[in-house]
């Protein structure tokens, strides 16, 4: 490749990051810190926050109890990203806009590489503009991370595999680098809630290869090992720093659920994936095998790995519902294999050239022409209405946040408790703590403090603080500590403080004013 011809593509690769950069902006990043935390974006904040108290980023605490249902990856993400903007929810949902915006320069990067430019920008935009990425990239949750560090892990994986027996390359030592520090990440951020996908991988290029070659490939078997290693190692390391007692496990499987409910699992994952969903119908088939047969080797190259990904795809979501999976939530990290094949089916209807219907770089002209109808404005227009559609649903989504959220029942709460005041709660906190991350920062804000203590073993026997302090507890019909607590009411050890509404919990503020007869 000549100077010439190395600037051009710089500049072609400059010009389509930018496009995609573009896109994830209008997408993720337009006013990612105005509404306040909703569902359990808490739940990940809480122990990022404590993480910047405590200086000791192994152990992981939410309101001074240990919390240990999650690895630490996320909260790892918010306190860096805390420590750099400050305490608030742009800094929380910062990890998650970078995210997707790393996965599509990821899937545009990769794309390029084996789908050609072409191929690798609309692998790029796919990815960017993925409408099942909209609510976890501008969300303080685990999905966006844990996604990437997917992306990170099988796409490289996927491309070892494909390559030819002897045929080694100076990238392949960076690409099973990058292999085994995504199944580290995955691992950190969700456990193993990603390892299908790597089995997914394996299958894809064995079923896309129509050989079991790939499952002999030392370089992609050996970052598979070293991957799986070094996240034994720091989960052994993370679990020695959180051994209480009374610590907050997962009750039970958050994943693997019961068999028997997954009938729909996968046409609803294909809906929840949808546009991008659509390419996979292009992606199998006699015609797709045959067209990555011809003469034109760049063609060749982009149908394997599009034909590779979208086999991984399916290979990966077969083995969820095989164990059971029944929320199409937890196939997300999947998700990852579809930006490949988006590129390849850009690539083969609107690309390529030559004579002979196999031979043209591309699809056949009946595939092509089909697709050309399916898409019947060009892959340009589909961008283009997702990222408005995507800026008007995000922007929506903020304009309509309902006045009951945790930061004004924070505040109320903070309101009425006096400076150094100690409040128990645990069903709310379970529930919805960002109200008592915003109690805290409301009471902060006048120049008081107080203390938020997660107390869930001790009001599961009904036992009271010391006089003085506070109890919050929920009374709506999803918690039963009204009941409990009703004893000590009917004592006169509790007086009524304040109630409030948060959605559909409601909670009441009790001062305990007499001793505890625990």
């Amino acid at each position: 490749m000549g100077p010439g011809v190395a600037s051009d593509a710089l500049r072609g690769l400059l010009r389509h990051a930018l496009i995609v950069l573009l896109s994830c902006v209008c997408v993720h990043w337009v006013l990612l810190g105005r509404a306040p935390f909703r569902q359990s974006e808490g739940h990940r904040v809480a122990p990022a926050w404590a993480m910047l108290d405590s200086g000791n980023w192994l152990r992981t605490e939410m309101f001074e109890l240990n919390y240990v249902r999650k690895p630490p990856g996320m909260p790892w993400a918010i306190a860096a990203s805390s420590a750099l903007f400050g305490r608030n929810e742009f800094a929380a949902r910062f990890p998650s806009a970078l995210a997707c915006t790393l996965m599509a320069l990821g899937a545009l990067a990769i794309g390029r590489a084996w789908l050609g430019s072409m191929g690798g920008l609309a692998a790029g935009l796919s990815q960017a503009v993925l409408p099942l990425m909209w609510g976890p990239g501008r969300s303080a949750e685990i999905e966006a991370l844990n996604t990437l560090a997917t992306q990170l892990a099988v796409l490289p994986l996927v491309a070892l595999l494909l390559r030819p027996p002897g045929d080694r390359r100076a990238a392949d030592v960076p690409m099973a680098l990058l292999c085994a520090a995504g199944i580290l990440a995955f691992a950190l951020t969700k456990s193993a809630a990603s390892a299908p996908c790597v089995v997914g991988a394996i299958f894809g290029a064995c079923a896309a290869r129509r050989s079991a070659g790939p499952l002999v490939n030392p370089i992609a078997l050996g970052a598979i090992i070293v991957g799986a290693a070094a996240a034994f190692g720091a989960l052994w390391v993370v679990a020695r720093a959180n051994t209480d007692p009374d610590a907050v496990r997962e009750t039970g499987s958050f994943l693997w659920q019961r068999p028997g409910r997954t009938a729909l699992l996968l046409p609803l994952a294909l809906a929840a994936a949808l546009p991008s969903s659509l390419a996979l119908l292009w992606a199998f088939g006699r015609d797709a095998q045959r067209e990555g047969e011809g003469a034109d080797e760049q063609w060749n190259r982009a149908a394997l790995f599009g034909r590779a990904c979208g086999f991984a795809w399916v290979a990966s979501c077969a083995i969820y519902i095989g164990f059971g999976v029944d929320n199409p939530r937890y196939l997300m990290p999947a998700s990852v294999f579809l930006a490949p094949v988006v590129g390849y089916a850009v690539r083969g209807a609107w690309g390529g050239g030559g004579q002979g219907p196999f031979a043209r770089g591309g699809f056949t002209p009946a595939r092509r022409d089909l697709l050309r109808r399916v898409v019947f404005r060009g892959p340009a227009a589909w961008c283009g209405v997702l990222v408005a559609a995507g800026m008007i649903i995000n922007t929506r989504a903020v304009e309509g946040t309902p006045t009951a959220t945790g930061r004004t029942a924070g505040a109320e709460l903070a309101a009425a408790m006096p400076d150094g005041a100690t409040v128990w709660a645990d069903d709310l906190i379970e529930a919805r703590p960002d109200t008592l991350l915003y109690a805290r920062a409301a009471a902060a804000a006048e120049g008081r403090s107080m203390r938020p203590v997660w107390a869930k073993p001790w009001m599961h026997r009904a036992e009271l603080p010391p006089a003085g302090d506070y109890l919050l507890i929920r009374i709506d019909e999803g918690s039963g500590e009204a009941e409990r607590y009703a004893p000590h009411r009917v004592e006169g050890q509790l007086a009524p403080i304040a109630e409030g509404e948060l959605g559909r919990y409601r909670y009441l503020l009790l001062l305990v004013v007499g001793p505890s007869r625990n």
